[in-house]
């Protein structure tokens, strides 16, 4: 074979040389450009089978317009229909809207901007501690002329608390305001912290601020995106005002729902005990009521990240 390519002419010869090269350079190329191709053909078929597995094991159809009108479904459910009822998209932001426009008017009043017009971040950012002590000497005062007293040992904040955040104290003392006023607007009043001379009028009135909460959709969230200002009090009255006062949280531009409830019967007054009612039996209808309301806010924006602790926070005395 060697003696016949010799005789063939050497421009014949070149030519096979050439042919040659090309082949084999071809095969190294389609090798190494099929090869790749070839493994995600490999991962796409193993990742076919299984989905087809796991549609297999689940009970979702496999006909394609029933998953369509099933998608359809869904979508209406989410959407909801035109001129009808609004759907679960709506009724989540509405929800929202509900839960934590009820500082709205207030961030407006004290800062001129609506919080449409980034009145929010404006109150986020500009919050001071000065405005914070203001606001707790002022509710301090009025509160203690109506016959409800805040200590730091009980309440769990005073004028001196300084928090990295401002804008958040000032929503738990809207929050303490709001609820106070609503008690003593439905004839409750605030139990008085218990120990020694208990019957004092200067014991503190058992009203804590407990820690914030703050929810994020990731845990590796920096900014939450609802936080919530929850408030323990101890309330005294006629079960008749407290079912009012309970109507009350969440009234016209007020959303303040309570988390948890202890009622327990106040003890009744030996001079005058209670009445039977007409099937005999002993009705004793003044209460004390232990509650955690809260209040909730949105921050909106980028105007201020914070780090979102997962640990429970020591509650102050009381709580």
């Amino acid at each position: 074979m060697a003696y016949r390519l010799q005789q063939w002419p050497e421009r014949h010869r070149t030519l096979l040389g050439v042919a040659f090269l090309l082949v084999v350079a071809t095969t190294l190329m389609g090798v190494m450009r099929l090869r790749p191709a070839w493994v995600a053909y490999d991962e796409v078929r193993a990742d076919h089978a299984r989905v087809e597995k796991k549609l297999e094991e689940s009970q979702w159809p496999r006909d394609s317009e029933r998953m369509r009108k099933l998608l359809d479904s869904y979508q209406l459910m989410l959407n909801g229909r035109k001129g009808g009822d609004p759907g679960l998209k709506k009724e989540v932001v509405d929800a929202m809207q509900k839960a934590t426009s009820m500082f709205e008017i207030q961030i407006k009043k004290e800062y001129g901007v609506s919080p449409e017009d980034s009145g929010i971040v404006n109150f986020m950012e500009k919050a001071s501690q000065i405005e914070y002590k203001d606001q707790f000497n002022r509710l301090y005062t009025e509160l203690e002329g109506k016959g409800v007293r805040l200590e730091q040992p009980v309440f769990g904040m005073d004028e001196s608390t300084s928090e990295p955040f401002k804008y958040q104290m000032r929503l738990k003392l809207w929050t303490v305001e709001a609820l106070a006023s609503l008690v003593l607007k439905n004839n409750l009043r605030f139990t008085r912290e218990p120990g020694a001379g208990a019957r004092d009028r200067n014991n503190p009135s058992m009203i804590t601020v407990l820690p914030m909460r703050a929810y994020v959709i990731d845990k590796n969230d920096k900014a939450p995106y609802l936080l919530e200002f929850p408030v323990r009090m101890e309330i005294q009255g006629s079960m008749a005002n407290f079912a009012t006062f309970v109507d009350s949280l969440q009234s016209e531009g007020i959303f303040l729902p309570m988390s948890q409830m202890e009622v327990r019967t106040a003890l009744p007054n030996m001079r005058q005990p209670p009445k039977a009612n007409q099937d005999d039996e002993m009705v004793l209808s003044n209460v004390i009521v232990t509650v955690v309301c809260s209040a909730f806010f949105r921050p909106q924006g980028d105007a201020i990240k914070m780090e979102v602790k997962q640990r429970r926070e020591l509650l102050p005395r009381g709580a």
